[in-house]
């Protein structure tokens, strides 16, 4: 009877199933190996922190417009379905940071007009 390796799980104890893969050039390796060292990080926490908790930039276009609309739109249905957020399901409260974080770059970037029509029609169908 063979053992399985044991699960690698996070900090919430939930296992990570996913992953992502991508290039590099040597240049990028090398600055990529130093910014993870000096972090203190492993590779991987360090990914993902970059990924999840860093600014997002972002590029104002109709595509962005359509994603956004969408996203507002199933969030709006989701917190009128909730009786409450549970604390331990941070999943909602990132979504909500990320779109935040997304409307204020739009609104501090050359996009703050588009931004303005898109909020007004977005909310006025609501």
């Amino acid at each position: 009877m063979s053992q399985q390796p044991e699960s690698k799980r996070n900090e919430q104890n939930r296992m990570r199933t996913h992953s992502v893969a991508f290039r590099m050039d040597d240049n990028e390796w090398q600055a990529f190996l130093e910014r993870v060292d000096l972090s203190g990080h492993q590779r991987q926490d360090y990914l993902i922190k970059s990924a999840i908790y860093q600014e997002i930039v972002v590029v104002g276009n109709s595509a962005l417009f359509k994603k956004l609309d969408s996203a507002l739109g199933a969030l709006v249905d989701e917190l009128r379905r909730l009786d409450e957020i549970v604390t331990e399901d941070d999943f909602p409260v990132l979504r909500i940071k990320t779109l935040l974080e997304i409307i204020d770059s739009l609104r501090q970037g050359e996009h703050s007009d588009a931004l303005d029509d898109f909020m007004k029609r977005s909310f006025v169908k609501s």
